[in-house]
């Protein structure tokens, strides 16, 4: 019985934690939060090249799990972006012409870094010289 208490007390513990650490404005759903808002803005501003010059597609937008989950995809290229709430999102290319094997280390994504104008332009510079897992250059459209 005092195990159960203990797991269930630190499970509330952590829980409150992550709720605090989330939103210090009670009440908020996460998909209204600003922090999720600028999230959007910033995707919608500093990414938009991904459709627009490079005319990659959406292909998916919303939420999985606990995560806010955006791919771009032109042929075998996806650009993943992954937000969690209280973190900073993830960028990563991935290359699904390429084999993952995580058991042996082998990989076909890397990974750009977080959300910001220094990931957005080492991206855009990596779909036009293809370096990477992106092994031929993107062309920009017309």
């Amino acid at each position: 019985m005092k195990l159960f208490d203990f797991l269930k007390k630190g499970e509330t513990e952590t829980a409150q934690t992550k709720q605090s650490s989330l939103d210090t404005e009670n009440d908020i759903p996460v998909n209204k939060h600003p922090e999720f808002l600028n999230h959007l803005k910033f995707i919608d501003e500093c990414l938009s090249y991904l459709i627009h010059e490079f005319d990659f597609k959406t292909t998916l937008n919303q939420w999985v799990s606990y995560e806010y989950t955006t791919i771009y995809k032109k042929g075998n290229i996806e650009i993943l972006i992954v937000y969690t709430p209280g973190m900073e999102a993830e960028v990563s290319i991935v290359n699904t012409d390429l084999p993952l094997d995580e058991s042996n280390n082998v990989s076909n994504s890397d990974f750009i870094g977080h959300c910001n104008l220094i990931t957005a332009s080492k991206l855009k510079n990596k779909l036009l010289n293809g370096s990477g897992v992106i092994q031929i250059p993107l062309s920009i459209k017309p």
